[in-house]
């Protein structure tokens, strides 16, 4: 069987290759030899093309993933293609992308695949999936603290894992995990920047707003900086602050516009239109 997984969450496609590493090859050993990632774009397309018509050398099967396909050139795409129409019953191949602008050999290549999609979880199933990692880790967390948890760090379940990680590491023999707990894991001063740059914005002063969020990059990141305004603007009941900010989050996660660029504007239409 030969996959292709498709959307944004990077951290699910992590696990569903780890779940197939666990089953196709028999140990770690193996993996240096039947076990091979690439990425589209950055490696000459031989050593790719080679890779996944290998026999295996030490397991039943190999495994080969490449990421980022809608990267290769065209001529490559019509490659794999031209494989998945004769695989080796040998391999399994997992090819993934965040696109969801799929050409014509890319919707071709997705009808002999197995398609999986690993869409961003809404927030009732993020809540559930914050629960889940805490529990794993013998914790307990109620929806209050996991949705602060979420609108703190963001929908990326690498980078809620990775906190996960550190508050469950902070309360040691304690159970219970309380919003205390994750403003001062996550830091109380980012909630108090983000309640300084809303002020600012809402006082129709861009230069402060834009210089405290130059500051706030330093340790923050974009998302995380948007997740902290979208937070102090709901308290407000502000709509159009919101519709700024989910458009920014669009724009940073299509990769329409750079972060910092982004970030500036929606700063300078938030202080002219909110």
């Amino acid at each position: 069987m030969n996959y292709l997984l498709t959307g944004p969450e990077e951290y699910l496609k992590h696990r569903f290759v780890e779940k197939l590493k666990k089953s196709i090859l028999n140990n770690d050993k193996n993996l240096a030899l039947d076990f091979d990632v690439f990425r589209g774009g950055e490696k000459e397309f031989a050593r790719i093309s080679d890779s996944f018509n290998t026999i295996p050398f030490a397991s039943k099967k190999r495994l080969v993933v490449i990421k980022d396909i809608d990267r290769l050139r065209l001529k490559e795409k019509k490659l794999i293609l031209k494989y998945l129409k004769s695989p080796l019953g040998s391999t399994t191949l997992v090819l993934e992308t965040s696109s969801n602008n799929f050409d014509s050999p890319l919707k071709e290549i997705s009808r002999f695949t197995k398609p999986v999609r690993c869409a961003r979880l809404k927030d009732r199933e993020q809540d559930w999936w914050i629960k889940k990692e805490f529990a794993g880790r013998g914790k307990k967390i109620s929806p209050a603290p996991a949705s602060l948890m979420r609108e703190l760090v963001g929908d990326d379940l690498f980078l809620l894992k990775n906190e996960i990680e550190k508050i469950a590491s902070f309360l040691g023999d304690e159970n219970e995990v309380t919003e205390h707990h994750i403003e001062t894991v996550l830091g109380k001063a980012a909630k108090r920047s983000a309640f300084d740059l809303v002020n600012f914005i809402l006082e129709n002063r861009p230069d402060k707003a834009l210089y405290l969020m130059d500051s706030l990059l330093v340790k923050e990141k974009p998302h995380q900086i948007l997740n902290l305004l979208a937070w102090q603007f709901r308290k407000n009941r502000n709509s159009r602050a919101l519709e700024i900010i989910l458009e920014t989050d669009f724009f940073i996660k299509s990769g329409k516009i750079d972060a910092r660029h982004a970030l500036e504007r929606a700063l300078v239409k938030l202080v002219g239109e909110v």
